[in-house]
């Protein structure tokens, strides 16, 4: 199959006139809300911090902050054009990382949209993803000082690549995906998944009897994502010392961080516990609920299930 065959139905004139709504409700709102927001959000505060830090010490800065460098170092090289307008460096700052926010949700929507468009098709894609451009906490993290939006996008191209390498033979799709993700890492560490993911389809290939990627292309796209994850988030890892610096979880930590320790205060603590995990299911659950404002949760569990009732036999 040709390289651009893998590609020849990504747009069409349906697909531009759907991207071309999302792409205006989107920046509508977000134009809006950006104008109109008194406060930024506190996390948003300590990216600007974080911003002013590194460029005094970018060295000193990404070993000593909690943060990863990828969305400040974004609306940094931003800032440039926003310098143009607006000469006072704090304003300058804070509308460079909302502007950046916002570019990086619009080109989101696009790739989710993409992305749905394969999986239910362009109808259903369309639809769900005006849905999601409507949603008020979606809209609000789209127009803040956040990385939600950036880093989504990066694990979203991820994904999409993935499907694309899957279903078009093409190991060398998985060394993008990895890039992006290694791209996305630096951002936040949640994209580290898409080499998880990649990886694991690619291993079940050896043991699937209607396989569809040879013994050595299984090799080939195991070593080019992880490569392509490396070269990007390696350096930053190497310079933390730690896989996970942001999460606090490290394969490589000593067993004296597994176990129980004891402070000073007297207080003990372990890294998980069924009480702490029943609670952050609990947790993701309320989240998803307030950001779907509930009235959508129920039609997203029914259409889920559905889904994949509708195709276990393919799965």
């Amino acid at each position: 199959m040709p390289i651009k065959d893998s590609f020849s139905t990504l747009f069409n004139k349906q697909a531009y006139t759907h991207v071309l709504i999302l792409i205006l409700v989107a920046l509508c709102i977000g134009i809006y809300l950006i104008t109109t927001t008194a406060v930024i959000a506190k996390d948003g505060i300590t990216f600007i911090e974080y911003a002013k830090k590194f460029k005094v010490s970018p060295s000193q800065t990404i070993i000593n902050e909690y943060q990863h460098p990828g969305y400040p170092i974004l609306f940094l090289a931003a800032q440039e054009i926003t310098n143009l307008f607006n000469k006072n460096e704090l304003f300058s700052l804070i509308y460079s990382a909302q502007a950046v926010a916002l570019l990086f949700r619009i080109l989101a929507l696009i790739v989710l949209y993409l992305f749905g468009k394969e999986l239910v098709g362009v109808r259903y894609s369309f639809i769900a993803v005006l849905i999601l451009s409507l949603l008020p906490k979606p809209a609000e993290y789209g127009s803040d000082a956040l990385s939600d939006w950036p880093h989504l996008f990066f694990l979203a191209c991820g994904m999409l690549l993935l499907l694309y390498g899957a279903k078009s033979r093409k190991w060398w799709l998985f060394g993008l995906a990895g890039l992006s993700g290694g791209i996305g890492y630096l951002i936040r560490p949640e994209c580290a998944q898409i080499v998880i993911y990649g990886i694991f389809w690619l291993v079940m290939q050896l043991f699937y009897s209607k396989r569809t990627f040879t013994k050595s292309q299984v090799i080939l796209g195991i070593i080019a994502i992880s490569i392509g994850f490396t070269i990007t988030a390696g350096p930053y890892m190497k310079y933390k010392g730690a896989i996970f610096p942001k999460k606090e979880f490290d394969i490589f930590s000593s067993i004296d961080k597994i176990q129980y320790s004891e402070r000073s205060d007297n207080i003990y603590y372990a890294g998980i516990s069924p009480s702490s995990v029943t609670k952050a299911i609990i947790k993701v659950f309320e989240n998803l609920g307030d950001t779907l404002m509930w009235f959508f949760l129920l039609p997203l569990l029914i259409g889920t299930s559905l889904y994949f009732n509708k195709n276990k036999n393919k799965l």
